[in-house]
């Protein structure tokens, strides 16, 4: 009676570690899936692409203090789901101010289309050297937006 016993669970364990319900099986699936996971995980590198941010408004704000304070509140779309916004890069020259954005996102990742945009507030400057007659030019991604103090 014993032997079938023990027959009887031995080939239980085979049957379950075929059908693929066993404790290798699972175990092994585990570190499978271990090894394809996005960057830092055993040593995959993804690569990333930066491209310009699609910018849909643009609003200068001067705000009341002293000494006189402009914010560019910029809003805008993300490619996709997996991309982010990068940090501005804020130029000027004379009057002329350049707000250049840029969203990152990895590449030959399938990413769901982004349902959500971005909302970026950027100083412009923290100076008392504004001249209230000089009509500033503000632009983000190619759209220009004028402003005066």
């Amino acid at each position: 009676m014993w032997k079938y016993l023990i027959l009887i669970i031995v080939i239980s364990l085979l049957i379950g570690g075929l059908v693929g319900g066993g404790w290798w099986y699972s175990n092994n699936r585990i570190n499978q899936m271990e090894m394809v996971t996005p960057e830092g995980s055993a040593g995959i590198e993804v690569s990333m692409s930066v491209n310009p941010a699609k910018v849909t408004s643009v609003e200068v704000i001067t705000l009341e203090s002293d000494p006189v304070q402009i914010v560019a509140n910029i809003k805008g779309d993300l490619p996709s789901s997996c991309a982010s916004i990068h940090p501005a890069e804020v130029t000027q020259d004379g009057d002329i101010f350049t707000v250049t954005l840029n969203t990152a996102g990895p590449n030959g990742l399938v990413c769901d289309p982004s349902t959500d945009g971005f909302s970026e507030s950027i100083q412009l400057s923290n100076t008392d050297e504004w001249d209230k007659d000089t009509t500033y030019t503000l632009i983000v991604n190619g759209q220009e937006q004028e402003f005066s103090i």
